[in-house]
């Protein structure tokens, strides 16, 4: 949606964001058009985005009425316009206010019992928690859970029972690192599909549900900036260098450019290492062997770098591009 020509101009998102909510709070002719009305101050792209993905997803129709009072009374939360001071200016407004609506809608349908926001369990959407207990535990659960012949069985023992380093089980298997993460991870695969469909009630003592989420909601270039979000992790280069495409020149530019931001970042070299080896591909158990950590603890690691990493770059494109 494109900005009015006529619209106030603004150094930073966070000086956008806080005109639009004062105005919201205080303009009521603002706040009844930014909830149910049209054009670039509104909710109009979001809403009607959304309103169409839940539509498409459970049949559920929103009118703009509707849509609109739903977030009005969460926002508005009883006078306090509490919701609003969560907005921290790092990114678009329109960016975090999408989000904002998507789980406020999300909530409201959960309450009326048109959706479940819990899904149901699948190898996919879960993660195995073996590393949390004893080995005499682990013992316990993959005899029972793994039948005897299987070499997915033998694996998970080196694993959690034995406690094994990845270098050794390669060397013994005579794999090398993408072999091993394919096999670890078809064994896990298989640990939690046996789990989640044993009669024994145990699935929530070994296994655990990814970050939950039933649909996805991607609204591009609505506000003059790439907006989407999702239940899974995106890869912050990639979301924000997108339009530039995927050439090899392009690949090498953005590669030396994230070096030079983690530089700028001030990571520990332990965490410099564990992001630069995963954003390249090396196999989470050889980097937890390299620094003395366990494959979770790599796996969490690089997963928060990135967190911090995206918000950077969104920040530097705000202000750079």
């Amino acid at each position: 949606m494109t900005k009015p020509v006529n619209a106030p101009k603004f150094n930073s998102p966070a000086e956008e964001g806080k005109y639009v909510i004062e105005n919201v709070k205080n303009n009521p002719k603002f706040r009844n058009n930014f909830f149910y009305g049209t054009g670039y101050y509104s909710m109009e792209a979001i809403r009607n985005y959304i309103a169409k993905c839940v539509r498409k997803s459970y049949g559920y129709c929103f009118d703009d009425v509707e849509f609109g009072s739903v977030l009005y009374e969460h926002c508005w939360a009883e006078g306090t316009w509490h919701p609003f001071d969560t907005y921290g200016g790092v990114c678009p407004f329109f960016a975090w206010f999408s989000k904002v609506a998507f789980h406020t809608v999300t909530a409201y349908l959960d309450e009326l019992g048109y959706i479940k926001v819990k899904r149901a369990r699948t190898p996919k959407n879960t993660k195995v928690m073996l590393s949390k207990h004893s080995p005499a535990g682990c013992q316990l659960i993959i005899d029972e859970v793994m039948m005897p012949q299987d070499e997915s069985r033998q694996l998970l023992l080196d694993i959690y029972v034995e406690q094994k380093p990845a270098t050794e089980i390669m060397e013994a298997r005579h794999i090398d690192a993408k072999q091993y993460e394919k096999m670890l991870n078809d064994a896990e695969d298989l640990f939690k599909f046996r789990v989640i469909n044993s009669a024994y009630n145990f699935d929530d003592y070994v296994i655990a549900d990814n970050t939950p989420g039933d649909f996805t909601v991607c609204i591009d270039n609505v506000y003059g900036a790439d907006i989407s979000f999702n239940s899974t992790s995106t890869n912050p280069v990639t979301e924000v260098f997108n339009p530039f495409g995927t050439s090899p020149d392009v690949a090498t530019s953005i590669n030396a450019f994230l070096v030079d931001v983690i530089r700028m970042l001030k990571w520990s070299e332990t965490d410099t290492f564990v992001f630069l080896q995963r954003w390249e591909g090396v196999p989470a158990a050889v980097v937890a062997e390299a620094v003395g950590r366990s494959r979770d603890w790599v796996n969490t690691r690089f997963s928060r770098l990135r967190a911090v990493l995206f918000l950077f770059l969104k920040h530097w494109w705000w202000t750079h591009c």
